[in-house]
């Protein structure tokens, strides 16, 4: 009879927390989960003045967020956008960095490799799925309680719309610069779609390629942002507008050119668009869950930066173009019917010579910077230690250091001799503020600042032998105008902003994690997530049940 009370009792609980709708609203047919990549939550309150779009819509009819952080250390695409969809930190989705040194079979790893999924149609092309996602994502939840479900991502990146799309998406598409147009692998797929092949060849070169952007509005409206032209951006020759997409002689590709502009975005929505219409996503009373990647503005701003006339053109018109895409989902689903969920997978550092500028603390580094005590320690090492074999150390972005050696086996023991030794040897390098070690990762006993972030981004077969941590507001490396990955806040801070039928209009200053996101999607689809998750359902900016503003 106990078991019987508590089990009615669990399916109240579940039904007061997982149901959004107060009496009258209707569950959404759709969400849309929108990550613009690289977008630093102060952009919202820096541009928001300028927006009269998508942006503008988000913010004056739905719930903003100011106090959302990434909880983990190595703030990159791939575990941002893992994190984001699992509810987990990358210590458990297994998605770490972008790429990380596999301890078990001795090789370096991308995030969203898998040899045995060829790309369709150009199976010279690296294979791609979520193979390496050791998790379940929110839309491979609602896809085993709600089968009939439709569940799309769509990136300009891979590693984008493989991990969002989780486990058992109905597609996942992303633009490949080889071949100039979206694909997908076989994983997912044994052909393309019909309007697929017919949009690639919409938005073939003749459309693109050879456009030249220039700024949106008119040319004082960008005095908020620093003077256009700025010798540190991008390569140093092409930093004015306009940009041209095709005269760029630093890119392999006129097609990855074009990503670094935000055209590639406004391909990237009207791919979503297309998706929309011939998947026949948000028509019917089951809910669905459409995943877009805006992959441009993180490209655009590792070549000029936060504070650059590009960043701040870019969100002009991604703006804009969000509220045309809006707007057609208006028409397409209904203005009620669905529900838009928009954040980031991380920031970015200022360009330091633009702090510098400013008479604050910044500075590039290299390895060059801390390569003689580097090369110090391993050579006193291998003395000490009696290694005859060749080390071949390797840097794993980022700023991993993996030390690896050729030929004789180097034992466990030896190698805890090298690594003490390197160690004590990088803490003369003057740039570096912190080194922490494998064996600390393992142990969980460590003394550091950050420790608890370096312990959400570890997982013991996915991890580097030294990980080193730069000065806050240092880049590296130094050949790239700005960079992240750090477990420093402008890494850290990102936006979050949800606006749809049901939502407050309201401004939320609480602290929030990013792993919260996934399990509150859950919630606005009115399933369940996973018991174990590490974040949980934000419920206060829903009106009804669960909620309760206005």
């Amino acid at each position: 009879m106990r078991k019987q009370v508590l089990s009615a009792l669990c399916v109240v609980v579940f039904v007061t927390l997982y149901t959004t709708k107060a009496s009258g609203q209707e569950q959404p047919r759709l969400v849309v989960f929108v990550s613009v990549d690289q977008m630093r939550a102060d952009y919202v309150d820096r541009f928001s003045g300028l927006f009269t779009g998508g942006l503008n819509r988000l913010l004056t009819e739905g719930s903003r967020f100011t106090n959302v952080y990434h909880a983990h250390a190595l703030t990159e695409t791939a575990p941002g956008h893992a994190t984001l969809v699992t509810g987990v930190h990358p210590a458990r989705s297994g998605i770490v960095t972008n790429e990380w040194w596999d301890r078990l079979s001795g090789t370096r790893s991308y995030a969203a490799a898998d040899s045995a999924a060829p790309i369709l149609g150009v199976p010279e092309l690296p294979g791609r799925s979520p193979k390496n996602l050791l998790r379940t994502t929110v839309g491979d939840w609602l896809k085993d309680q709600s089968p009939d479900s439709k569940v799309y991502s769509v990136a300009i990146k891979d590693r984008v719309a493989v991990l969002m799309g989780g486990h058992s998406p109905d597609g996942a598409y992303w633009y490949d610069y080889d071949v100039g147009r979206f694909v997908t692998s076989t994983y997912y797929a044994e052909r393309y779609p019909s309007w697929l092949d017919d949009f690639n060849k919409e938005i073939s070169t003749s459309e693109y390629v050879g456009r030249t952007w220039d700024r949106l509005l008119p040319e004082d409206a960008y005095n908020i942002s620093r003077a256009d032209s700025f010798p540190y951006e991008f390569d140093g020759e092409h930093i004015t507008f306009p940009h041209i997409v095709d005269v760029t002689d630093t890119m392999s590709s006129p097609f990855q050119e074009l990503a670094h502009t935000p055209y590639g975005d406004a391909m990237t929505l009207a791919m979503a668009r297309r998706l929309v219409e011939n998947e026949d996503v948000g028509r019917d009373d089951v809910p669905d869950l459409l995943f877009i990647g805006a992959s441009s503005s993180d490209l655009i701003g590792h070549r000029y930066g936060p504070f650059s006339q590009e960043m701040q053109d870019y969100y002009v018109r991604f703006d804009r173009m969000l509220g045309d895409f809006l707007d057609f989902l208006d028409e397409e689903v209904g203005r009620d019917r669905y529900v838009t969920v928009l954040t980031s997978d991380h920031g970015a550092a200022a360009l330091p010579e633009y702090r510098q500028q400013l008479g604050m603390s910044g500075r590039r580094i290299a390895t060059a910077d801390f390569r003689d005590q580097l090369i110090g320690g391993l050579t006193e090492s291998l003395h000490e230690m009696t290694i005859f074999a060749q080390p071949a150390p390797l840097l794993i972005y980022p700023l991993g250091l993996v030390l690896a050696f050729r030929g004789d086996e180097v034992t466990e023991e030896q190698l805890e001799g090298v690594r003490r030794i390197v160690v004590s040897r990088l803490r003369e390098a003057e740039v570096l503020a912190d080194i922490i070690t494998y064996p600390e990762l393992v142990s969980g006993n460590g003394d550091h600042e950050f420790w608890d972030a370096y312990l959400r981004s570890f997982h013991p077969d996915r991890a580097a032998d030294i990980l080193i941590r730069y000065r806050e507001f240092d880049v590296f490396p130094q050949s790239i105008p700005t960079n992240h990955g750090s477990p420093y806040d402008y890494d850290k801070h990102v936006p979050l902003l949800i606006a749809g039928n049901g939502v407050a209009r309201e401004v939320f200053d609480r602290k929030i994690w990013t792993i919260d996101v996934a399990p509150t999607i859950a919630m606005l689809l009115n399933i369940r997530p996973p018991d174990d998750l590490d974040g949980r359902p934000i419920r206060d900016f829903t009106i009804g049940p669960t909620g309760g503003s206005r």
